[in-house]
């Protein structure tokens, strides 16, 4: 006999622990050498609302009041499967010891957007280039 208690739906704050495998989850890995960033972020924060857990990826406040600061830190290190996610060149990059997982985002996210800003920048002038070259030989 099933009781009423666990027919109904699944508590949202439940949701995170049937994560078994992220890689089911977020279809590529990101890799600094492909540029593929935003794509990337928009499918992990889908599955991360998808299962309650956004606001691990958001910064911390320090007037937040954690009722259950153990589940809180359980919860912060399923988030921590975004390193299952990346290459490991990417890992050894953007890992610092106990960081948590909005720390980790942060850090992704500082290095990607510093990164777009530079290869747009070599790629503006490696177009100047080529038409300065093809100026030249005419």
């Amino acid at each position: 006999m099933v009781s009423s208690s666990s027919s109904s739906a699944t508590n949202t704050s439940d949701k995170p622990y049937d994560i078994t495998n992220i890689k089911a989850y977020i279809p590529f890995t990101l890799d600094i050498e492909l540029m593929k960033y935003d794509a990337w972020r928009d499918v992990f924060e889908t599955h991360c609302n998808a299962f309650g857990v956004a606001e691990h990826l958001n910064p911390p406040h320090d007037k937040r009041v954690v009722a259950d600061k153990k589940e809180w830190e359980r919860v912060d290190a399923l988030e921590m499967g975004i390193f299952r996610t990346i290459t490991q060149n990417l890992t050894q990059s953007v890992h610092k010891k106990n960081q948590n997982a909005y720390e980790l985002w942060d850090s992704l996210e500082n290095l990607f957007r510093d990164n777009k800003d530079a290869r747009a920048m070599q790629l503006d002038q490696e177009l100047r280039n080529i038409g300065t070259s093809e100026y030249h030989t005419r």
